[in-house]
């Protein structure tokens, strides 16, 4: 089973085998993408958010076009540090799949994940952007994450099956 799923058009091999070094599955297109994946973290540079945004909702319509639907709503979670008028419409975009699609605006604050072992536990420090985890894994240890607070009418809770362990295991608020 893969750790993700990916659409990487544009990019060069180089990228493609890291994706599949990291075991995250490379499909061959952004409707492949929406039909499999029930969750979709948009994590770009700032000048390319609308345009990420764009090309999932014309997926959408792609897949719509063909009489197809995703069983349930696609989460598309925008995390890009974008101005607010940005936000905005991309959030307007998803109005026109709002059948088939819900929007999630968030931001990431702080570094990136870190794991602690247990032999170092007590000798950490979270920063005011993070927080450790609760999350041991059975690995013995915890994880110091970054802080993601998440605004809309939508939140990843509420995705069917999985919700509560993605909300947790990505540190919503």
């Amino acid at each position: 089973m893969s750790q993700g799923m990916i659409h990487l058009m544009g990019n060069g091999p180089a990228t493609i085998r890291r994706a599949e070094e990291a075991d995250v599955e490379v499909l061959s297109s952004d409707i492949e993408l929406v039909e499999k994946v029930s969750v979709i973290l948009s994590v770009v540079p700032p000048r390319d958010a609308m345009k990420t945004a764009q090309r999932v909702v014309d997926a959408l319509h792609d897949l719509a076009t063909r009489g197809s639907r995703p069983s349930s709503p696609l989460y598309f979670i925008d995390l890009n540090a974008v101005a607010p008028s940005t936000v905005r419409g991309i959030a307007e975009l998803f109005t026109s799949v709002q059948h088939s699609a819900r929007f999630i605006d968030g931001s990431i604050l702080g570094e990136p994940p870190v794991w602690i072992p247990a032999n170092d536990l007590g000798t950490e420090t979270a920063s005011p952007t993070t927080t450790m985890s609760g999350v041991e894994h059975g690995l013995g240890g915890r994880w110091v994450l970054p802080r993601i607070p998440i605004s809309g009418p939508h939140h990843i809770i509420e995705l069917p099956i999985h919700g509560e362990r993605l909300h947790a295991a990505l540190n919503m608020r």
